[in-house]
């Protein structure tokens, strides 16, 4: 099996939450194991804390149209040669290396320019990107990682 196996009460715990919030799940990751044991584990197994922290969650994303969001939209040119942030591959482990020169970031300027309204998208994309790629080092090698790893370089 791979770095990420359940014991009998995660397994249970698990379950439980999976079939309370089933309804509100909108991809097939969702509804894997390690994707709800991340909300069990940032409420410290409690299940209806749990809950209402996912199912707060899936409300956000739907009010800000965030599925599906990579598809829609692109950051303007101006807007992401001047805040740029890109993966450039992984480390040794497969766990994701973004590069973000963070010192050259000034969000009043962007906000100036640009407004609060386009700021919030730019963010939501890149933390959509962020997540997309670390789903993709998650199933490296056919395992399955209980973290969210990077390395940053600014």
């Amino acid at each position: 099996m791979g770095v990420f196996d359940l014991s009998p009460e995660q397994k249970e715990k698990v379950a439980q939450l999976r079939a309370r919030v089933e309804h509100a799940l909108t991809q097939d990751v969702q509804r894997e194991d390690h994707y709800l044991m991340r909300w069990l584990s940032a409420r410290n197994m409690d299940v209806d804390k749990a809950e209402e922290m996912l199912l707060a969650s899936m409300e956000w994303r739907k009010a800000n149209e965030v599925d599906g969001i990579l598809e829609r939209e692109t950051i303007p040119d101006k807007f992401s040669k001047r805040y740029m942030i890109s993966h450039v591959g992984e480390d040794a482990d497969g766990f994701p290396i973004l590069l973000a020169p963070c010192g050259r970031h000034d969000h009043r300027i962007a906000l100036e320019e640009c407004g609060t309204e386009a700021l919030l998208k730019w963010n939501i994309i890149w933390v959509e990107m962020v997540l997309e790629a670390y789903l993709k080092s998650t199933y490296l090698d056919n395992l399955i990682r209980n973290s969210l790893e990077y390395i940053f370089i600014f």
